[in-house]
């Protein structure tokens, strides 16, 4: 311990290279994870599967399980952010990416609502579904539905 001390104290390029990595890996972690009041941090609530939206934007029929006619499913979420950020807007059936959207999130409270439906009109396929928001490595909310 001592000798440690004493590079510390003359300092020793290596010993400093290693306090000024463990730093920016301290700093590189604050940012990835957050750090509650020290950072401000985009957030996702409220995101709910339903069959549509009303004309002030508001869900209709929120539900997780839809009948197997359906031939279209709204994602809505709400959300705060501290500037205009990037997100990956992942659907996935039974496993497997099926979609995947990039979306730009303005400065301050907003909504958004995504509407996962066939070209061709036809149902969706039954099954397992489910739609993420990421950002950067963070997963910032999903939500999962099933097509009976």
């Amino acid at each position: 311990m001592r000798d440690l001390i004493r590079k510390v104290l003359s300092r020793d390029k290596s010993v400093l290279a290693l306090y000024a990595g463990a730093f920016v890996l301290f700093l590189m972690s604050l940012w990835v994870f957050g750090a509650g009041s020290f950072v401000d941090r985009l957030e996702v609530f409220d995101a709910v599967s339903c069959a549509d939206l009303s004309d002030s934007m508001e869900p209709q029929e929120v539900s997780s399980e839809f009948p197997g006619d359906v031939r279209q499913v709204c994602i809505f979420f709400r959300y705060r952010s501290p500037g205009e950020e990037q997100v990956v807007i992942i659907w996935s059936h039974r496993g497997k990416v099926i979609q995947k959207e990039m979306l730009t999130l303005h400065k301050g409270d907003g909504r958004k609502a995504f509407y996962l439906l066939k070209e061709d009109g036809s149902p969706l396929p039954p099954g397992d579904y489910d739609v993420s928001v990421i950002w950067g490595i963070r997963r910032l909310g999903s939500v999962r539905f099933k097509v009976r």
